[in-house]
């Protein structure tokens, strides 16, 4: 696709700011700390030029830029190994608030995301491999006087540990619902966990939570069609992450899920094969710590299983198109 003038600007400026804010090496440095969430110098300089607020309409104190922009931060960003919640809270948790009706809890947390004074994860990957045809979390729900009581478990929520929320989608007894919950709730356990590649990715426990009616973004139906447009988006941040592909998910259509997975599936096989291959050209030393080459198939490994593998969405595609 060709770039508009405003994208080719977002592009060199998000070029320019990693080079200097977060180059490979800041990522080795980090990588021989003990800490269990990002580089919050290098998040900071996110909130300075915007990026938190990217997906955030201008009216709702946000950039008011669109997915494609986004996918050419994340291309930016796959460059230098950059580790932020940029995927988890820019890009998911934000397009799900976007998304819901509710806007006694959506409008609050937006305002706080957009200025970087809070992230919000999103619990979407639940386990090692990521259940493309059924993404919902099972749990257990209880209606009481004050709400809903919710438990279940969640596995690799990216960014949960620094998060101040987290949006979970649950369903029980085939009845699907997104909710916001604070961590600082009764009932939350968070189990710190990094992924092969070093990115936080924290195991989530709900015991018996209470959940406002006002936490609720959305039930039914429309819990799904959100989760629906959190995904796509999200695997097409991940494939443009991966090898640069831009998916334009801005026009709404039936053909968005579709054209993801495809270029998640694309993506993710060709970008391991690159990757693969450049090892083989370096032998050992291209998995020692002397060298990057090791660390970007670490980084390209961990991207192709998030949100779906590339054979889980040569399946979901193939469903989606009637086979």
């Amino acid at each position: 696709m060709l770039l508009n003038e405003e994208q080719l600007m977002v592009r060199d400026s998000a070029n320019g700011q990693l080079s200097r804010l977060a180059p490979i090496s800041a990522y080795r440095l980090w990588l021989n700390t003990d800490a269990r969430s990002h580089d919050k110098f290098i998040w900071a300089g996110f909130t300075e030029m915007g990026w938190p607020a990217m997906l955030i309409p201008e009216s709702m104190g946000g950039v008011g830029l669109g997915p494609v922009e986004a996918g050419l931060i994340a291309q930016e960003m796959g460059q230098r190994l950059v580790v932020s919640p940029f995927l988890s809270s820019a890009v998911l948790a934000t397009i799900a608030l976007l998304e819901s009706s509710n806007d006694e809890i959506k409008l609050p947390l937006l305002s706080k995301m957009s200025t970087g004074e809070s992230t919000v994860a999103f619990a979407c990957q639940n386990g090692a491999l990521h259940a493309a045809h059924s993404p919902f979390v099972d749990a257990d729900v209880v209606s009481d006087a004050n709400g809903l009581r919710i438990s279940c478990k969640a596995g690799y929520v990216l960014d949960a540990l620094a998060a101040d929320a987290i949006i979970v989608p649950v369903h029980s007894k085939n009845k699907p619902m997104l909710v916001v919950v604070d961590k600082s709730l009764d009932g939350v356990t968070l189990s710190p966990t990094r992924l092969v590649d070093a990115r936080p990715a924290d195991n989530l426990e709900l015991n018996r939570v209470e959940i406002q009616p006002t936490a609720i973004l959305a039930r039914g139906v429309e819990a799904r069609e959100i989760l629906e447009r959190v995904l796509s988006c999200g695997r097409a941040i991940l494939a443009s992450e991966m090898l640069g592909t831009l998916i334009l998910l801005e026009q709404r259509s039936s053909d968005s899920a579709r054209i993801a997975a495809a270029a998640k599936a694309k993506a993710g096989d060709v970008a391991v094969l690159v990757a693969q291959e450049c090892l083989q050209m370096h032998g050992g030393i291209g998995m020692t710590e002397e060298h990057d080459i090791g660390l970007f198939l670490k980084h390209i490994r961990v991207s192709s299983f998030l949100l779906g593998t590339s054979r889980q969405m040569r399946s979901l595609f193939a469903d989606l198109t009637g086979y």
